[in-house]
């Protein structure tokens, strides 16, 4: 249309993006026990086997709380701003891995390359608003590219064992040179401001149309529509459009009116409302109507719970039930999945059943697994459509839950365990947009960043965790030079199976939160019904009663 990129050319290198560069560190297992750890002629980085997992678990520690800082910056400066950053970041972080000395070099340059990898990602979700009749498919396809980027270190492992110029060193200075084309490429394609929520062409049901007047309504969907292609816009007429498309509001919220002046003069023009204030910009959603009916009833109580968490203020939203839940759902979850990433060479190792050979070829195996999980992202899309957000969260628990239970009672076996790596890239691949969806589809848009960086940054600090818990479940028989899979050599295999069991059993346990979700949503939609069956009740004079449907993007 003019106003940015084609929206399919911005997908692709989104995707691309993504895919390369976003979720580089979590392909970790692919190499290290190989290249990481083989002597530097042979091409290697001379890392002593027992500090591989310790530096993951920092790398993956930063880049969870990283996402805090990206998430701001994202708020703050947008997404060109955001992504060239954390690109850049990738870039000079396998630089300085290619001309690391040392062990501490080394760690710090791999958790430099972590640090970038979350803003990638945050980075390009808006871009789901331009594809309105599939926003949440769109967002899973965006979200779960990250998978594609597992198997960048799969590729330096082939690349190592079968080519001799490729060596530690040549691989990550070749890599740098390329997340920086990606920064560039961020540069010239993305928007200053994220594009907004746009509505699909059958959305707007007449009901909704008789709550405007003929004026205000074509008014609202003009400036509702150069919001969304503001991409080149100027900061005093995003303000400005800003401002008439409230004007309508501000008209009827005499109460909250200081709120809702307060909303073109936020700290930014991205966060264009303040913390404290109430409404989003998009002035044509359900949930937007809801929540204004309830604000112009604001002397009756019980309206306060139909005023949507989309429309709440910033500590509302943070400290609400909907978004703890969500965090100690997505907390838990991503612990357990980044653990296996840097314990499952240890674990192999320790339960000692398979040759090294095999324990080789099973890491290389489940690194591929988990690079095809972007083809399990946007079926979890496709399940949030046509489900529910919280039916998918009960799938995400199940798929963990049947990893764990493979994993202890089939082990042994290891086409069975070849089974375990595909429920764990399905428990994988579903978690990140299931918890991103959460966000959006309950909290909305408004502050989304800096939302979605405090539950990856408190999901960090717990990952600090990792290396320690590691050490205490090992065992000794990672450490034999040639183990033995018959298990006669004497060593111990560790906790492993205790460990599996403790996992298992907070799966079950997080079943609750789903159910508590659904209650929650229950609830809400009860009230907004029977307040409209009073109301319609009381005066005849209020028009036919709205029918509001489902409430799970409210």
């Amino acid at each position: 249309d003019g106003h940015h990129p084609p929206r399919l050319a911005l997908l692709l290198f989104a995707i691309l993006q993504n895919g390369m560069a976003g979720g580089v560190i979590f392909g970790w297992a692919a190499i290290d026990s190989t290249l990481l750890v083989a002597s530097e002629s042979n091409g290697g980085a001379a890392v002593a086997p027992e500090k591989t997992a310790h530096v993951f678990s920092w790398a993956s520690s930063v880049a969870m709380v990283s996402a805090f800082c990206l998430g701001a910056i994202l708020d703050f400066s947008g997404p060109r701003v955001c992504s060239i950053l954390s690109c850049l970041s990738i870039a000079i972080g396998s630089r300085m891995l290619a001309s690391s000395q040392d062990f501490a070099q080394f760690a710090f340059g791999a958790c430099v390359v972590s640090f970038g990898g979350p803003g990638i990602g945050a980075s390009i979700i808006h871009l789901s608003n331009l594809f309105p009749n599939n926003r949440n498919l769109v967002m899973s396809l965006l979200s779960g590219s990250i998978a594609m980027s597992f198997s960048v270190f799969t590729i330096f492992d082939y690349l190592w064992q079968h080519f001799e110029f490729a060596t530690f060193h040549s691989l990550f200075k070749f890599y740098s040179w390329f997340v920086f084309m990606l920064a560039m490429g961020a540069f010239l394609l993305y928007p200053d401001e994220p594009y907004e929520e746009m509505k699909s062409d059958d959305s707007i049901t007449g009901s909704e149309e008789k709550m405007y007047d003929d004026d205000d309504d074509e008014e609202q969907e003009n400036e509702t529509e150069l919001l969304v292609k503001s991409s080149l816009a100027s900061p005093t007429t995003v303000i400005l459009k800003n401002v008439a498309s409230l004007s309508v509001i501000h008209e009827h919220h005499h109460h909250h009116e200081s709120h809702i002046q307060s909303v073109a003069a936020g700290p930014s023009l991205i966060i264009q409302q303040p913390l404290h204030s109430y409404l989003r910009a998009n002035a044509r959603s359900e949930s937007f109507m809801i929540s204004k009916e309830a604000m112009d009833h604001d002397d009756d109580p019980e309206m306060e719970m139909m005023i949507s968490l989309k429309d709440q203020p910033f500590f509302k939203q943070l400290f609400s039930w909907t978004y703890f839940r969500s965090s100690v759902f997505f907390w838990i979850c991503t612990f357990v999945t980044n653990f296996y990433v840097s314990s499952i060479s240890t674990e192999l190792a320790d339960v000692d059943q398979y040759s090294t050979a095999v324990q080789h070829q099973l890491t290389q195996t489940y690194t591929l697994f988990m690079s095809c999980g972007v083809l399990a992202s946007i079926f979890s899309g496709f399940l949030i459509d046509a489900f529910g957000v919280e039916i998918v969260t009960s799938l995400v628990l199940i798929f963990g839950q049947l990893q764990m239970v493979t994993v202890l009672f089939f082990g042994q076996y290891q086409a069975m365990m070849v089974a375990s790596f595909g429920f764990y890239t399905l428990f994988r691949s579903f978690l990140y947009p299931v918890f991103i969806a959460s966000l959006t589809s309950r909290l909305g848009f408004k502050y989304f960043g800096i939302l979605l960086g405090i539950g990856f940054a408190i999901s960090g600090l717990w990952q600090l965790l990792m290396a320690p818990l590691n050490d205490a479940v090992a065992g000794d028989c990672h450490l034999e030079a040639s183990p033995d899979p018959s298990g006669d050599d004497g060593c111990f295999d560790g906790y492993w199976i205790s460990l599996h069991l403790l996992q298992l059993s907070v799966l079950l346990g997080l079943m609750i939160v789903p159910f508590m979700d659904y209650r929650a949503k229950v609830a809400r939609e009860s009230a907004i019904q029977a307040y409209h069956a009073r109301e319609w009740h009381h005066d005849s004079g209020l028009g036919l009663p709205i029918d509001y449907g489902s409430m799970s993007s409210m």
